[in-house]
């Protein structure tokens, strides 16, 4: 598929004539939403549509993303629950550093997942002491 597709009717026919249960999607949000919508406008609502890179609070702003992923499921490894302390810092930071993040909203996978990351490099950085190497770093990561 060419990244951030949206065009999934050959797909869906395909889907369809091999009478599959299942559609998987870790895409872009543009490309996650067509995708369901091509599965739902085929009437295949045998057909389960799983999303592994989530939906958001701008995935969701149109009644015509809300149609496309009806059903759907969307696997995810964070409860955004701002009563977990780790949550509640994580939407903080966010709403402090990022001007595009509105605060209170469920943040993009990219930008969650951007966010953990940075967080560990700089776990890693402060465990790693005063004068970290590249190798250093690393080892102290895997401990």
């Amino acid at each position: 598929m060419p990244f951030g597709g949206v065009d999934f009717t050959a797909d869906v026919l395909q889907v369809k004539q091999l009478g599959c249960d299942a559609v998987v999607g870790s895409f872009v949000d543009s490309s996650d939403q067509a995708m369901a919508a091509a599965v739902t406008q085929a009437g295949l609502t045998n057909v389960e549509k799983v999303f592994f890179t989530r939906y958001d609070n701008t995935t969701l702003a149109t009644n015509a993303a809300k149609t496309a992923y009806e059903g759907s499921y969307f696997p995810n490894s964070i409860l955004f629950d701002t009563s977990l302390p780790p949550v509640k810092q994580m939407f903080d930071t966010l709403a402090q550093y990022d001007s595009g993040y509105k605060p209170g909203s469920i943040p993009g996978f990219g930008l969650w997942t951007s966010y953990i990351a940075t967080q560990l490099i700089v776990y890693g950085i402060q465990q790693a002491g005063q004068s970290p190497t590249r190798k250093g770093f690393i080892s102290t990561l895997r401990q």
